[in-house]
């Protein structure tokens, strides 16, 4: 009893999956590794895109650095949370004559999930064929005004999806913290939280230190102004009656058991 229609038109999903044949591995990748790079933008925090090296970070005291690892590079997953071996040798060196880094509270790391990289994957290959169709003027007008305006939709819906992929993937944030296990090089981990990666309204910067102020590792300038008690029993090296601002700035850049200066003025 039951009815069948049949369209002689193929369907957009069918036109879609066939265009992502044509669509390679390489041109998703290289167009992904570019939206990434539009996700963590500049602010308190100064991203560091796909270091390969330890000598590709600088070891300096300028503002924070949030270091993004490539996912192709080193990823980790929710079941296994072993460091991986990049986020530790970039932790730990700095690359120049096998120097060790003296700055090491002046990094934290974003990690793709290994889970999540293929669907990261999958969804720019996707968005990358429905713009093949829509910018291919000739074949787009052979469509139905209809249809058109559903590739439309769909174009803008595959757009939206890649960036909401690619915040769920990158979501293991890598930071210093005098109480993660040794084994680990003193870098706690920390799961971004799902409601704040699906806001893909957000700088997701934004996201990063958010997380940071509320694991209480970093000090902005909405926070209450240091005391200089503290400063003298934490921070001040030895008996020295004096000493410069950059001096000092650098202390809370060495010691893990500082939280990480995103305001100069907290020295004041």
């Amino acid at each position: 009893g039951s009815r069948y229609r049949f369209k002689t038109e193929p369907s957009l999903n069918k036109i879609i999956e066939d265009e992502m044949q044509l669509v390679g591995q390489t041109k998703a990748k290289t167009e992904l590794d570019s939206r990434i790079r539009g996700v963590w933008k500049k602010g308190p925090l100064e991203p560091v895109y796909f270091p390969a090296e330890a000598a590709e970070v600088d070891d300096d005291t300028k503002e924070p650095k949030l270091v993004v690892i490539h996912y192709d590079a080193a990823a980790t997953s929710q079941e296994k949370d072993e460091l991986p071996d990049l986020v530790l040798k970039i932790f730990e060196r700095t690359g120049i004559a096998e120097g060790y880094r003296n700055y090491r509270n002046n990094l934290v790391f974003l990690v793709a999930d290994k889970e999540q990289t293929g669907t990261m994957v999958d969804k720019m290959r996707r968005y990358l064929a429905i713009r093949r169709i829509v910018e291919d003027e000739e074949r787009f007008q052979e469509f139905s005004k209809t249809d058109r305006d559903k590739f439309r939709q769909e174009k803008d819906v595959a757009e939206l999806l890649v960036r909401v992929a690619i915040t769920k993937t990158y979501r293991f944030l890598y930071y210093p913290s005098p109480d993660a296990p040794k084994r680990s090089g003193l870098l706690a981990r920390e799961a971004l939280p799902a409601q704040d990666q699906g806001d893909v309204q957000k700088d997701q910067s934004a996201v990063v230190l958010k997380r940071l102020r509320e694991l209480n590792r970093v000090l902005t300038a909405d926070d209450p102004p240091l005391s200089a008690a503290f400063l003298k029993a934490k921070a001040w090296p030895g008996e020295q009656t004096s000493l410069s601002t950059e001096a000092l700035r650098k202390a809370f850049a060495q010691k893990l058991s500082l939280r990480m200066l995103l305001d100069i003025n907290q020295l004041k």
